[in-house]
């Protein structure tokens, strides 16, 4: 079966934060997650295995250093762009923005 393997940066003060995410096809046809999965018709539901299995954790790199929550060193928690927001320095959270109301009925 199919799963996820996320991979970890471990850091000197024993703190584990993920690093990435990588998709592994098990490359069976009876797995219908799969890219090899039959394409002819067949009794997928009873022949064919239906979920992934449990993502894989394993770490890969190990610094030397402390993570940055560790050393007093904050990272943002919203990252422009992010979930298609176009936020930039010079805008607000105080919801003056024109041409849209929150709420006003």
């Amino acid at each position: 079966m199919c799963f996820y393997l996320i991979t970890y940066r471990q850091y000197n003060c024993g703190h584990q934060l993920p690093f990435r995410r990588h998709y592994l096809d098990c490359n069976r046809t009876v797995c219908k997650i799969s890219v090899r999965h039959k394409r002819e018709v067949h009794d997928c539901a009873n022949e064919c295995d239906q979920v992934m299995l449990a993502d894989q954790h394993l770490v890969m790199e190990r610094c030397l250093t402390d993570c940055d929550p560790c050393r007093g060193i904050t990272t943002p928690t919203v990252v422009e762009g992010l979930n298609g927001s176009h936020s930039t320095d010079e805008s607000s959270d105080s919801g003056d923005s024109e041409g849209e109301s929150e709420g006003d009925d």
